[in-house]
Parts: structure tokens; sequence; C-alpha cells
């Protein structure tokens, strides 16, 4: 069974994993818009490769499975 913990309104530094993505996510598509035309393909991979680079790591605390 999984119990899932949300992140609470009055407390947004705990979404902070999100944050960080969403920054990686916009700065990826900002970088490839500036200097040539979008191509959905190409700026996928562009993006997944970004993310990726990156060390993932599970939270403690987020998901708790029984």
């Amino acid at each position: 069974m999984i119990e899932w913990k949300f992140i609470g309104t009055l407390a947004p530094w705990k979404g902070g994993i999100y944050e960080r993505l969403r920054g990686i996510i916009k700065n990826s598509l900002v970088a490839q818009l500036v200097d040539e035309k979008l191509v959905t393909q190409s700026c996928k991979h562009e993006v997944e490769g970004t993310i990726n680079e990156h060390c993932h790591q599970a939270i403690q605390g987020y998901l708790a499975t029984d």
C-alpha cells in the first residue's frame, strides 16, 4: 500500500526539488529557443539529457510504502 504525503499550502519550502526541476527545464528551453528554431524532438532530447545528468535520489518521508 502506498501512503501519499502532500506538501501543505503554508509550507512551500518543502517543495524545493520541484522548483529546482522546473528551473532546469525552463533554462534548457530558453537556451534552445535563443539560437535556433524550436524543433519538438530535439528540444525534448535536450531537456531529457539535462534532467538525466543530475543525480536523482529518493527523499525520505515523501513516499512511504508498506
